[in-house]
Formats: structure tokens, sequence, C-alpha cells
């Protein structure tokens, strides 16, 4: 069997702060790519895969975020999120193939 992880990683600073009292949505538009290239949508990781977010480079709780093919939802009731601060979301996909 051959297990194949496939990675993307998105970038989004806020030119402004963002106001989290309650959930933030992030266009997908909004993030670069890996290779400094623009974003039109997320890739979905699948049903085997997940997602992980960072903000400042710290890893953030699952269920305090919620991703589509078309945004990334910040779910918060308080708080600032300052401009200039580095929002990374990576997705990860994860297939398995039998090898006979």
């Amino acid at each position: 069997m051959a297990i194949t992880a496939n990675v993307f990683r998105y970038l989004f600073i806020p030119g402004t702060d963002l106001d989290l009292s309650g959930p933030v949505a992030i266009p997908a538009a909004s993030f670069i790519g890996d290779l400094d290239q623009p974003v039109t949508l997320f890739v979905e990781p699948g049903d085997s895969g997940y997602y992980n977010l960072f903000l400042n480079g710290q890893i953030q709780l699952g269920g305090t975020f919620t991703v589509t093919p078309n945004e990334l939802l910040l779910h918060s009731d308080g708080g600032t999120l300052y401009a200039g601060t580095p929002v990374s979301l990576e997705g990860v996909q994860i297939s398995a193939q039998v090898i006979t």
C-alpha cells in the first residue's frame, strides 16, 4: 500500500485590524498560495484530509474555524486580529493506493 499526502498552504496578511467580536469570513481570493500565486478557491482535502490554521504562527484548535472552497470563517467571540498578523491555512489531502 502506498500512502500519499499532498499539502496546500495559503497565506493572508490583513492590512487592517479584524474585529473578532463575531464570526469573520476571509475570502479565499484574499490569500496567496505556496508559490506566491493568487488563490481563487481552497483545495478541498477530502474525507481523509484536514486543514490546520495558524494565527501569528500558533496552531488553532479545531472548531475555531471552518473552511469552504470560497472562504475561511473564523469563529470567535472576542478580540482583535491585528493588521500584519499572518493567517496561514494548511490543507492536507491523504490518499492510499493498493499496490499489487
